[in-house]
């Protein structure tokens, strides 16, 4: 069910779910795709260098520094367009950022500067 966000009554009156729960979709779609083109970007523009002088030898420490900097520079831009449009964006997209990033980096092998180089 989807409901009118736009009533400015104190309740909740139900609209047509072709009409608010299309555009809805679509926001969310855009959403998605919004995010997994930031995160490529940041996979591709975020250097691990200061992680490995900060915190070697210990790998998992640089890892986690590492894909938390790339699900930090992911998801700024995304949260900055989505506040305000999409419920709860400033709280989650962050937690998104870094899901997609794993999805990128499981289901397609994008795996930045850490993949095989010939």
């Amino acid at each position: 069910m989807c409901w009118d966000r736009n009533s400015r009554s104190a309740t909740c009156r139900f609209v047509s779910p072709l009409a608010t729960c299309r555009a809805d979709g679509l926001t969310q779609i855009q959403y998605i795709a919004d995010l997994q083109a930031s995160t490529r970007a940041a996979i591709a523009s975020v250097d691990p260098t200061p992680y490995f002088q900060q915190y070697s030898p210990n790998a998992w420490a640089i890892f986690k520094a590492y894909l938390d900097a790339v699900s930090t520079q992911a998801a700024d831009p995304v949260t900055a367009k989505y506040t305000g449009v999409l419920a709860a964006a400033d709280v989650y997209t962050f937690l998104n950022a870094a899901a997609m990033l794993d999805s990128l980096r499981v289901d397609t092998g994008d795996l930045g500067p850490f993949g095989d180089h010939p």
